[in-house]
């Protein structure tokens, strides 16, 4: 889905605990945990949600073969809350990946 909030001027806007980022978008957010042990600042987040909210994950992949199709995969898991590490970021939907992809494909599909 589309950004629910224009591209900031800056950065910190996106930013709600110290190093902790988030983007909303139509069908979920994006979070990213940009702390790390190598400046100092590692920490790991538990974000609890508000609502439940399914988290994306992937499995497999690497290069893209010559026809184009990615080797691995995406599925998401019903979650009310995750567990943030330093470096690591997570896609939220609002609804499952089938639902949400299936919204935005041209009909008869």
């Amino acid at each position: 889905g589309i950004p629910l909030d224009p591209v900031p001027a800056s950065i910190a806007v996106l930013e709600g605990e110290p190093g902790l980022f988030t983007r909303r978008y139509e069908d979920g957010v994006v979070m990213v945990n940009a702390t790390s042990a190598a400046d100092g600042t590692a920490r790991t987040y538990h974000v609890a949600l508000p609502a439940a909210a399914y988290l994306v994950e992937a499995s497999g992949g690497g290069a893209v073969g010559g026809d184009g199709r990615p080797s691995g995969t995406l599925q998401t898991r019903a979650v009310d809350g995750i567990d943030l590490g330093p470096g690591r970021g997570a896609v939220l939907l609002r609804r499952s990946l089938t639902h949400a992809v299936r919204r935005h494909l041209p009909r008869g599909r």
